[in-house]
């Protein structure tokens, strides 16, 4: 007889297992035909990903951390031809993981949030040139922690 395998050591970060609630009694208007709901336990799609979620944390926040090096060592004008090159870049790096993955669902929504994001980063040459990028980043992530602070309290988007 083959012996059993040994049980896994508890993690000593424990993990909750998340649940998401799927409605599936909505009619054509998407009101509620009965109130019952489903559980689907995401651990099953996400087990194992736990250490490559923080690695792929710790490489953003390198990346992250010196994509704004540049401004400071060279003089980069008004900031929008250092934009033009940041976005096309990175839509160049998204389209590749778009095509890699299979051409997954299209969001339009994600557009409103890049052509904000891509508004916003507009200002960074600026910023860096006067304030610095120590603060000019503390400000940014004070603005971010806020917004998400709201939209997870109060639920601005649903």
């Amino acid at each position: 007889l083959p012996s059993p395998s040994p049980s896994p050591s508890p993690s000593p970060f424990p993990v909750p297992s998340p649940t998401v609630l799927i409605d599936t009694d909505l009619d054509i208007n998407g009101t509620d035909v009965n109130d019952t709901d489903t559980d689907v336990d995401l651990c099953e799609e996400t087990s194992g990903s736990l250490a490559v979620g923080f690695v792929a944390a710790m490489g953003s926040v390198a990346f992250f951390g010196t994509n704004y090096l540049p401004i400071k060592k060279f003089d980069s004008g008004d900031g929008m031809f250092f934009q033009w090159v940041m976005c096309s870049g990175i839509f160049f790096v998204g389209f590749l993981v778009y095509c890699y993955r299979g051409f997954t669902e299209f969001y339009p929504y994600a557009l409103v949030g890049g052509a904000s994001w891509a508004t916003g980063n507009c200002m960074a040459v600026p910023v860096v040139n006067r304030i610095g990028l120590g603060l000019g980043i503390v400000v940014w992530s004070l603005g971010n922690l806020v917004v998400g602070w709201c939209l997870g309290t109060f639920g601005i988007l649903g």
